[in-house]
């Protein structure tokens, strides 16, 4: 389910997929795949990525993807 939203660009489901990425939930942990999540979810995935209004789950993503380089 979250895969489906993720790529149809539903924020909530990015974020949920990038923290299901980092800490393994259901597999093996991919820290790459949950930083790509995050970085999707913080609209920062690319020029194809529609601009979309600020809210707590973009923040959140940008939150930790600033994290991750720190």
């Amino acid at each position: 389910m979250a895969e489906l939203g993720s790529s149809k660009g539903h924020c909530p489901s990015q974020l949920l997929l990038a923290r299901i990425y980092e800490n393994g939930l259901g597999g093996t942990k991919d820290l790459a795949k949950a930083f790509d999540w995050y970085n999707k979810a913080a609209g920062l995935g690319g020029e194809e990525q529609p601009r979309r209004q600020i809210d707590t789950n973009v923040l959140e993503a940008m939150l930790v993807v600033s994290n991750m380089y720190t």
